[in-house]
């Protein structure tokens, strides 16, 4: 598969030790919630954000952000995988769907479609990690539409940076 710009997409096969919708699971699966500490949310957060830019930079699209497909693996490393636009029937953005990944860590319960309603309606699960809420929040409304501009994302950049440094 190969998108405007000549890349391609290479399929690779490797050992993994878990993904973000195993560990969502096992610290919402139990009696006392094991929530993710800020500094978790932000690495996973850099993670995801980080790669749908270089996406999007290169006129990419990933279409299936989702917790199962980001994999951690034993050397450290960690790995966003899948590739299914093709499977979408009312895929809008990548960035969306990152919002719902980082939701879903948030609430330790998997849910692959988050709205702005759904973001208030949890607002005080939100207070564990200052500026997570305002940023998804901001994330959200830029990109509603599904249309990204680059201006856009150089904004996005720096606001990645800043809740980063935040969490």
């Amino acid at each position: 598969m190969t998108n405007d710009n000549g890349l391609f997409v290479n399929t690779l096969e490797e050992y993994t030790e878990s993904t973000l919708e195993d560990e969502i699971n096992n610290r919402g699966g139990k009696k006392f919630k094991k929530f993710f500490e800020p500094n978790e949310i932000a690495f996973i957060l850099k993670i995801i954000f980080k790669a749908l830019i270089l996406l999007k930079i290169n006129n990419i699209s990933h279409g299936n952000i989702i917790p199962v497909n980001l994999f951690f693996l034993e050397n450290g490393y960690t790995k966003l995988a899948g590739w299914h636009l093709e499977n979408r029937k009312n895929w809008k953005c990548d960035f969306i769907d990152a919002c719902s990944v980082i939701h879903s860590c948030v609430m330790l319960n998997i849910d692959n479609s988050v709205t702005q309603e759904k973001l208030n309606q949890n607002s005080v699960a939100y207070s564990r990690y200052p500026g997570l809420f305002e940023f998804l929040t901001k994330v959200l409304i830029y990109y509603a539409g599904g249309i990204i501009h680059m201006q856009n994302i150089e904004e996005l950049k720096g606001e990645i940076k800043e809740i980063y440094y935040h969490l």
